[in-house]
């Protein structure tokens, strides 16, 4: 009776870590853009987007710029529909939804699947002018970051807590 209770007790567990583990892939990691404002036009941008560092894919893309003087350019969004390609872990490339306006931001160090802050250029092109802040031209900024989920950690402390409870168990018993 007690050899099949540790048994199930076994088995409950190693289904429960299975279902839980990460696939191959980890899950894509939330970024989000704090302070920025333009250079010379005074555009605010803000928002966040996902990036998985396995597969090296944006996803989740929901950025705004407000009204750039400097250039003139109205207040637009971007989205992961107008993702342009080339973008990778240093650099995230976007057209406006009329493909009129584009953002591109600069990452100082590749976005990883971690979490972190990163200090994060931004160009901003439209009707042949442009407006930025990034490297070489002024101090940054602006920088994403990002916090990663508790899984894995919390997957590890209930395998040693196991670990600790059947050896306990034995040593009871013995």
């Amino acid at each position: 009776m007690l050899r099949t209770a540790r048994f199930s007790f076994t088995a409950a567990l190693f289904a429960l870590a299975s279902a839980a583990a990460p696939s191959a892939f980890a899950d894509a990691m939330p970024w989000f853009i704090n302070g920025s404002t333009m250079m010379s036009g005074g555009g605010v941008v803000s928002g966040s987007f996902d990036y998985n560092a396995d597969s090296g894919v944006y996803s989740l893309v929901d950025i705004s710029v407000g009204a750039d003087v400097g250039l003139g350019s109205p207040a637009d969004n971007y989205t992961t529909a107008n993702l342009v390609g080339g973008s990778n872990s240093t650099f995230l490339d976007l057209y406006d939804a009329s493909l009129s306006e584009e953002l591109q931001l600069y990452f100082l160090n590749p976005l990883t699947n971690a979490g972190g802050t990163v200090a994060t250029g931004i160009h901003l092109l439209y009707g042949g002018n442009t407006d930025y802040e990034y490297p070489g031209s002024v101090p940054y900024n602006t920088s994403v970051s990002s916090t990663p989920e508790p899984g894995a950690g919390t997957l590890l402390a209930i395998g040693l807590v196991a670990v600790v409870a059947g050896s306990r168990r034995r040593q009871l018993a013995a």
